[in-house]
């Protein structure tokens, strides 16, 4: 960004966040943010929006819609914002760029920006050409996009005081991370999405430890068989999945000595 651009005086009621706005900012910082704001000098402590023209005297937020939320609330009519005339690709790329460096990314529109460029044409060099994030990582993070709508909602929804008394390990759970998505995200099966989704919030489950459990569903075995692997009750030796000529398949325990249908 250049230093000599022009910072100019924006309605509040001339700007349209972004649909597909990357950044997120959890709560506390929120409240911080909007702190500092308040304060005498609150318009000048804070760094100009950019925004880019969508009509007349009307304004897509770029880069601050924080910024924008936390002047809505604090009854501000007015904003700084530097006015950057440039396609919804180059303001996406500048929304990306900015909080990557800066900011805390939402995992799915993360997801959903590598599609948008992969479907505007770019390809994965490109990607990691102009981005510089690596082709392989690129694959990986937009297996996100692979899970369902359901395991989203299990994934994403705040426990209740009901749904924590009847599963305390639940209180653990701090939400979803980036590599919870890219995990589930492997399975096809949509109903298996759900179950692991399930499994991942009641047993507040760290992302490596989802990862894990998702690789032993893929070696065959059932979710429930899976979890004791990943929690230590089991020894991925101690399990296994065995197919019949019959085509039927079983999971055998050698430590629990049972034999199961898969």
């Amino acid at each position: 960004m250049s230093g000599l651009e022009e910072v100019v005086w924006v309605s509040l009621k001339d700007l349209k966040p972004a649909p597909w706005n990357i950044n997120e900012m959890d709560y506390e910082t929120f409240l911080s943010l909007m702190d500092d704001m308040s304060r005498k000098d609150g318009p000048y402590r804070i760094n100009p929006i950019r925004v880019r023209p969508i009509g007349e005297n009307k304004y897509e937020i770029i880069d601050g819609h924080q910024r924008v939320e936390a002047a809505i609330r604090l009854g501000w009519e007015k904003i700084r914002a530097i006015i950057t005339k440039c396609s919804e690709t180059e303001a996406r790329i500048w929304n990306f760029r900015l909080n990557n460096e800066r900011g805390k990314i939402n995992p799915i529109r993360e997801a959903e920006f590598y599609k948008y460029l992969l479907d505007k044409g770019w390809n994965l060099h490109k990607i990691e050409r102009e981005l510089g994030i690596k082709r392989q990582r690129v694959q990986q993070i937009l297996k996100r996009l692979k899970v369902s709508e359901e395991a989203k909602e299990i994934l994403e929804k705040v426990p209740m005081p009901s749904e924590i008394q009847e599963k305390p390990s639940m209180t653990g759970w701090k939400g979803p991370e980036a590599k919870h998505y890219e995990a589930i995200g492997k399975i096809e099966d949509k109903q298996l999405q759900k179950e692991v989704a399930k499994i991942t919030v009641e047993h507040a489950l760290p992302a490596k430890q989802t990862e894990k459990l998702v690789t032993q569903i893929k070696r065959g075995l059932k979710p429930e068989e899976a979890l004791k692997v990943v929690r230590g009750e089991t020894q991925p030796e101690d399990v296994y999945v065995f197919t019949c000529s019959c085509g039927k398949r079983y999971i055998v325990n050698w430590k629990e000595k049972t034999v199961k249908p898969s």
